[in-house]
């Protein structure tokens, strides 16, 4: 879909796009794949959709949560 992302005021860089991967990764699961995959695959990357902005009352996090909260590994 896109490979980098900057953006510019007056001609002036305020981004760059190396620093900003976090997003793009964030960015690439709920546009390149449908609604199947995120109770499939992306599982395994602890991909839980957030619904809320709210902690307590977001299911994804608390998820999240629950799955480090119990000491479990994670690899990066």
């Amino acid at each position: 879909m896109f490979s980098s992302l900057s953006v510019s005021l007056n001609g002036k860089p305020v981004t760059l796009h190396e620093t900003n991967y976090h997003y793009q990764a964030y960015l690439e699961k709920p546009l390149n794949y449908g609604s199947g995959a995120s109770g499939t695959h992306l599982v395994s990357s602890l991909w839980y959709l957030d619904s809320s902005l709210e902690l307590k009352d977001n299911n994804g996090y608390t998820t999240r949560l629950k799955y480090i909260g119990n000491s479990q590994t994670v690899e990066l």
